[in-house]
């Protein structure tokens, strides 16, 4: 009944149905099953508390390294999008270090670690979250290198943005005995950007790629 529920899109239905079949057959062979769509059914209806609660409980139970690995990842991806940012940091790097977790997914955790601790303010390195994607990327099939390769760009490209604030912040002085000194930093700063902006297309990411030629436009423009 619990499963018709669910495929009727009656989620709150199943969800009562499922926490009733878990609390009166806590011996059921499939018990870890209707726990993992107790969390499900929790996940659709918007209870966020409630969803990871539930997959936690699933994979403190439950003996697949790789179904508990991937459990993980869904559970910083819902805290990444509902914005609870520290959580989902923190749920990523659980996942990097199970046994469970594949390169490629270690490879978005990379990204979305970076990416959500700047956006918390704290500093980071991206060249050592540069280091650590590309250091996952050996023997990766075409598709999974595809993948690598736009987040790689992701994280180029936020660095290109950097260089470029750096480019607006070279004033030209008024005095000429100070010009020179500032042209040549303007110079030397956009060269800078270019060879970031041109190891961005080379990674072929539609995104960034179009990104990039948006930020070269402005900084010819600037310059």
């Amino acid at each position: 009944l619990a499963k018709l529920y669910q495929e009727s899109g009656m989620f709150n239905e199943a969800a009562s149905m499922y926490k009733m079949i878990l609390r009166d057959n806590p011996k059921d062979p499939l018990y870890n099953n209707y726990l993992f769509n107790l969390a499900l059914m929790y996940e659709v209806t918007d209870n966020t508390p409630a969803a990871i609660k539930e997959y936690n409980n699933y994979i403190d139970k439950n003996k697949s390294k790789k179904e508990n690995a991937d459990v993980q990842f869904k559970i910083a991806t819902i805290q990444r999008k509902k914005n609870q940012l520290s959580n989902s940091i923190a749920s990523y790097k659980k996942y990097i270090d199970m046994q469970g977790a594949t390169r490629e997914n270690k490879i978005e955790a990379h990204y979305w670690m970076y990416d959500l601790n700047k956006k918390k303010g704290v500093a980071q390195n991206a060249n050592r979250t540069e280091q650590n994607i590309r250091g996952l990327m050996g023997n990766l099939d075409a598709g999974q290198k595809t993948t690598a390769n736009a987040y790689l760009a992701k994280v180029k490209f936020i660095q290109a943005k950097e260089i470029f604030k750096e480019l607006q912040a070279i004033k030209i002085p008024a005095n000429p005995a100070k010009q020179k000194k500032a042209v040549d930093a303007k110079l030397s700063t956009m060269n800078k950007l270019n060879d970031h902006l041109g190891a961005v297309v080379k990674l072929d990411s539609a995104e960034e790629i179009v990104g990039s030629l948006y930020l070269l436009g402005m900084a010819n423009e600037h310059v």
